[in-house]
């Protein structure tokens, strides 16, 4: 049997050879970290015309190799969600030495997005391992050169397509397209990425937003891939077509001058407005409305110089808008013309007096030398002339279906035993209401 002392002695060399073993199996480890060279940072730093890369590795001592790649995005760069398993290497731009914490790129170019990755090898890892990329891009400061607008035109109601030649730079990537109205600041309703760059000419087809009947007036600007934005093209205005035909014109009147018939009507209000047609037909069965004339009118009168003696025309007129639209022809207006061609004369010395009873008297002469005429007397509350009278073979009137407080206008017309009317007097004017 053992005694004491050799049991003692047997645990001590037990926990000896234990700790030798431990601190054999801890210095083994880190003496196998040591070897193992580790990528601890890798940064880029923007230049004008280059980009520096800087790293720090732990252990450069192990390495066996040390390779930088790079691959390129033009910019925009169309990738999205890119994770890192995603990025491509690229190629094999350098291989420094172990020695070695910074490389700087000098072929790079403006309007490119680079990503950088470093490959670290040592004995234990033969085929190395890829870092995780670092991403930069030339610094740039200077905008590009503005492109050149050339058409903007509509498609149909609701499309329209703008194009322009391409900036002159050789680093854009997108283009802006502006739109204001008058008198507003322009704003971007479309940036155009480009596909390639190599596009000399462009253009884009777009939805039109804008309010109807409005015009707008259009730009275009060039990005480069430092974000930097040229100057804007000149603007080009656009009108969007419509379908929307214009109002027909009021008040139509045709008065005979001698051997000519002429015709006056009020002007139009609708801002695309592009002129007036003049139909006439022969007042008898089977006759058909024609144009009297080539084009379209821009004046609110018209001359018809082919009319025959002791005959009746038929006169209508549509208003058109620029973009062909017509409307609807006016109420048909019947006038015979009188066997020797004379007008009718207008009315002399229209006035207006306050009769007994507070309602007002209209009065005038003749002018016309011809026997039987007759008269029609008109009255407007602010709208168009409306005849009141019906006609009458006397030259007085007195209006008594006006209302207190309010104003009126009157004018009279003189109308031949042919039915020939005369051009209208001229207005006289009510505000005395009833008293």
């Amino acid at each position: 049997m053992m005694n004491m002392n050799n049991v003692t002695t047997l645990f001590r060399l037990i926990v000896v050879s234990v700790c030798l073993f431990t601190a054999g199996i801890v210095s083994a480890v880190e003496n196998r970290s040591e070897s193992v060279p580790v990528l601890e940072r890798l940064s880029a730093v923007s230049g004008e015309s280059s980009i520096t890369l800087h790293w720090q590795i732990d252990s450069p001592q192990q390495l066996r190799s040390l390779k930088l790649y790079r691959k390129e995005y033009a910019l925009p760069v169309r990738r999205r969600n890119t994770t890192e398993g995603e990025i491509e290497r690229g190629r094999l731009i350098a291989e420094p030495g172990s020695d070695q914490n910074e490389f700087v790129d000098t072929g790079v170019e403006s309007g490119y997005y680079y990503y950088y990755r470093l490959l670290l090898s040592d004995e234990t890892n033969p085929k190395g391992k890829l870092s995780s990329p670092v991403i930069a891009a030339v610094k740039d400061s200077e905008p590009p050169k503005e492109p050149v607008i050339r058409e903007v035109k509509a498609l149909d109601e609701k499309r329209f397509t703008i194009s322009w030649q391409a900036s002159a730079s050789d680093d854009v990537v997108a283009y802006r397209i502006y739109r204001a109205t008058r008198k507003g600041q322009p704003q971007v309703i479309r940036i155009v990425n480009l596909e390639t760059r190599k596009t000399k000419t462009l253009s884009e087809v777009l939805q039109y937003t804008g309010k109807a009947e409005s015009e707008y007036r259009y730009a275009i600007a060039a990005v480069d891939g430092a974000g930097n934005v040229s100057g804007k093209t000149e603007y080009r205005w656009l009108r969007m077509p419509d379908r929307i035909a214009p109002r027909p014109p009021s008040l139509l009147q045709a008065e005979q001058d001698q051997d000519r018939m002429v015709l006056s009507w009020l002007a139009n209000r609708e801002n695309d407005l592009a002129g007036y047609r003049v139909y006439r037909r022969d007042n008898k069965a089977g006759s058909s409305f024609k144009p009297l004339h080539k084009g379209l009118l821009q004046k609110t009168s018209f001359v018809d110089d082919r009319i025959k003696p002791l005959h009746a025309y038929v006169y209508r007129v549509a208003a058109v808008d620029r973009y062909g639209n017509e409307s609807r022809v006016t109420r048909g207006i019947v006038k015979r013309t009188t066997a020797s061609g004379e007008a009718v004369q207008v009315p002399e010395r229209f006035r207006i007096d306050r009769g007994k009873n507070g309602y007002p008297v209209l009065s005038w002469r003749s002018a016309d030398k011809r026997a039987a005429m007759r008269y029609i007397v008109q009255r407007s509350d602010g709208g168009d002339f409306v005849s009141i009278s019906g006609l009458i073979e006397k030259s007085r009137y007195v209006d008594d279906s006006i209302r207190d407080e309010r104003a009126y206008r009157y004018r009279v017309q003189a109308v031949d035993t042919q039915g020939q009317f005369s051009v209208p007097s001229k207005i006289v004017l009510w505000t005395g209401g009833r008293k």
